[in-house]
């Protein structure tokens, strides 16, 4: 079951939600329910992200969520999780 997280009245963003973005947006050739919390977004060992796929992503998160997203934050694009909890904090909700 996805995990949800809650807003003032605006809709809510799943992890499941999240790595469909990743995998449309960037365009990537697989099914955005292979990936997980601990899917490594970053380096060979994982989905092979560079820094410019990580800006653009963090572009369409302030765009589509309003979720902002600074330099400062580059530890959280190393696994899914970790940028599902940067976006839970940045938007002040709780994952239920």
């Amino acid at each position: 079951m996805a995990t949800v997280l809650k807003t003032d009245g605006a809709p809510g963003l799943t992890l499941a939600d999240l790595a469909e973005l990743v995998v449309t947006h960037l365009e990537l050739d697989m099914d955005s329910q292979a990936l997980g919390r601990e899917t490594r977004l970053m380096g060979e060992d994982g989905l092979g992200l560079d820094s410019v796929d990580c800006l653009e992503l963090a572009v369409a998160l302030q765009k589509l969520h309003r979720i902002r997203i600074t330099q400062k934050d580059t530890g959280a694009f190393q696994t899914l999780g970790a940028l599902y909890d940067l976006c839970v904090e940045r938007r002040g909700e709780q994952a239920v």
